[in-house]
């Protein structure tokens, strides 16, 4: 188990001392795939660089595996993150060692036997579909198999957490897709407890089992993946569900949609509903309780962890303040409301 209580960092800026951490409180379970997903600036990657006390908090514990690491002194503490491996974003490779000598070098600094240091480099390259590139170097990789050597160097030590910081941020999606692959593999043939922080939320429905959702330095919710998306509470909650379920509404409605000022205009908004939505049902609810126009432009179905969420993309016109009170109609259904913009009617 993994318990991080009331963590507070703050860092100094030139407009003063900024709370990254604001009473950040989490439990994550061992084997678990657990997402830290947030806006640039939430706190996510400090959030993520306590669990090994890269970054140490000014208040709070941090506990892995029954240990307060911020208890420990500088030895016990180098000796406890052996057991937390760590991906970064922009791989972290060593431009003057082979991927064989990037892998080995936690080996190395570990105290590892010589003769035992070339046998687990190369099947921990095996298993990272590598085993050719031993004696490549950084630079001759694509940045897929960049990551891939990355992975490979932090299962190294033979971790029971593996750190993921924006792992798949700088890849293309297919490349992201296998990585994710990857790393799910991992964790069901070892066991491995993945902590993996992202601003993406596709990553976080193919990957996590759940997830925290996080603003201004605060875990604002938390929960199964399902459930955060498909009834979310927060600001930011709404908005990557509203992404993850985007309808492919024609884009020259979607363009002036967003560059319409919005007097005398229907509004354009996208619609994430638990299970599969009945357009009727929705449709004639806004209809008779507020006496709008409604006409319905895309809808989808997606699936996350096994179940059904749905979206649609509806032109509604009517008076101003019934559409905001269809809006919160909506929300308090537990349904996520984005508002594209507004067009003319007869678009």
């Amino acid at each position: 188990m993994i318990r991080l209580r009331n963590l507070v960092k703050t860092f100094s800026t030139p407009k003063g001392t900024e709370r990254a951490l604001d009473g950040v409180s989490l439990e994550i379970a061992w084997g678990e795939m657990f997402g830290i997903i947030g806006r640039s600036g939430a706190g996510k990657t400090t959030l993520l660089r306590t669990i090994n006390l890269l970054e140490r908090p000014e208040q709070g514990s941090v506990e892995v595996d029954g240990r307060e690491l911020t208890r420990l002194g500088e030895s016990e503490l180098a000796s406890a993150r052996r057991h937390i491996g760590m991906v970064f974003q922009n791989f972290g490779l060593l431009s003057r060692r082979t991927v064989a000598g990037n892998v080995a070098l936690p080996l190395e600094l570990a105290g590892y036997p010589r003769s035992e240091i070339l046998p687990r480099v190369r099947s921990l390259l095996a298993r990272v579909g590598l085993k050719d590139k031993e004696e490549a170097w950084p630079s001759q990789l694509s940045g897929g198999q960049k990551q891939r050597v990355g992975i490979a160097r932090a299962l190294a030590t033979a971790p029971k957490l593996l750190l993921c910081d924006e792992a798949t941020s700088a890849l293309d999606p297919e490349t992201t897709k296998q990585i994710l692959e990857l790393l799910r593999q991992l964790n069901e043939e070892l066991g491995l407890t993945i902590v993996f922080v992202t601003h993406e939320g596709d990553v976080v429905r193919r990957l996590a089992d759940r997830v925290a959702v996080m603003e201004g330095g605060r875990v604002v919710e938390q929960g199964r993946v399902f459930d955060i998306f498909s009834s979310p509470r927060s600001r930011t909650a709404r908005s990557f569900a509203a992404e993850l379920s985007a309808t492919p509404v024609p884009e020259a409605l979607r363009f002036e949609a967003q560059s319409q000022p919005g007097v005398g205009a229907a509004t354009l908004i996208t619609l994430a509903v638990p299970g599969e939505p009945s357009r009727e049902a929705l449709v004639s609810a806004l209809v008779r309780r507020f006496e709008l126009n409604v006409d319905v432009v895309a809808g989808r179905i997606e699936h996350i962890q096994g179940q059904s969420w749905g979206s649609l993309s509806l032109l509604a016109s009517g008076a101003p303040e019934r559409i905001g009170a269809a809006i919160h109609f909506l929300r308090e259904r537990h349904i996520g409301v984005e508002v594209l913009g507004h067009v003319g009617r007869d678009a």
